[in-house]
């Protein structure tokens, strides 16, 4: 129930679970780049629903960094979210996977960690 302009209605609510759109689209990041050996996943409100992210509402998340790979060793942790390569904004796992198919001679990675933003500058 619920009272508008002094008079009481009634109202019949659906809920629904959040939707995984995008899909996750999973993937284990291979290549040579930074975030070799990371498994990501595109956020949806789903997904952020099941890792209880309250903060952002589009982005690519590290779900795993494998140990001894390159991502585990510079420091990439589960849950950092990333959001630019090179400048380039990562709103989904096909951009991230395009962006980091060519090496390059310096990479600048923007992730969220928690409350922080870190922007790394990484040498090849």
């Amino acid at each position: 129930k619920f009272i508008r302009w002094g008079i009481t209605h009634q109202a019949i609510l659906q809920i629904m679970a959040p939707p995984y759109i995008p899909k996750p689209n999973r993937t284990e990041l291979k290549g040579l780049h930074p975030l070799q050996g990371a498994t990501v996943a595109n956020l949806s409100p789903a997904l952020i629903d099941e890792l209880g992210i309250t903060s952002l509402k589009k982005g690519v998340i590290i779900l795993e960094s494998k140990s001894g790979r390159v991502a585990n060793r510079l420091g990439f942790k589960v849950g950092d979210i990333v959001l630019e390569i090179n400048g380039f904004e990562v709103d989904r796992v096909s951009t991230l996977k395009g962006l980091v198919l060519h090496p390059k001679d310096n990479w600048k990675v923007l992730i969220k960690r928690g409350d922080d933003l870190l922007s790394l500058l990484i040498p090849r």
